[in-house]
């Protein structure tokens, strides 16, 4: 019988690398999906940075927080998939409910990370979906000073 631990271990490296059959043995096996590896990132965050919308669908079907940041450098899953060029990771996060408002170390938003990473499709879907944030939701959904206030 695999320990907690192990599972844990199995569904970051899976994750890391895209193996979304691997994932979704070891969620039915157990593994919690808030475990982070030595970087500071969950299975989540793994999974949009390499890029496997599959592995981010599995995840999120799971229960992963979406909005769970790295306690290394803020980083959500929507901001690595933007900063990576992962436009199906962006939107499938999106579609889940990601917030497009969080801010990293730095005082980024993912549409920042995508500008700054040079990913277009990516800066374009998440523009497109901050301004659909403030339309629907004007008084909880304000977009960001660059930089987080004192």
């Amino acid at each position: 019988m695999a320990t907690e631990e192990n599972l844990e271990r199995g569904l970051l490296d899976c994750s890391d690398f895209g193996e979304a059959a691997g994932v979704v043995d070891l969620l039915a096996r157990g593994a919690r999906t808030d475990a982070i590896n030595d970087e500071g990132y969950n299975a989540l965050m793994l999974a949009a940075r390499y890029g496997s919308v599959e592995c981010v669908n599995a995840l999120i079907d799971a229960g992963a927080s979406l909005d769970a940041v790295s306690p290394a450098d803020g980083s959500s899953a929507l901001m690595l998939a933007a900063k990576y060029g992962n436009v199906d990771c962006v939107k499938a996060l999106l579609i889940a409910g990601a917030n497009v408002s969080l801010i990293d170390t730095e005082g980024n938003t993912a549409a920042d990370a995508a500008r700054l990473s040079h990913q277009e499709g990516c800066k374009a879907v998440l523009f497109a979906a901050k301004i659909r944030a403030r339309d629907v939701h004007p008084d909880t959904a304000p977009i960001p000073n660059r930089k987080p206030q004192p």
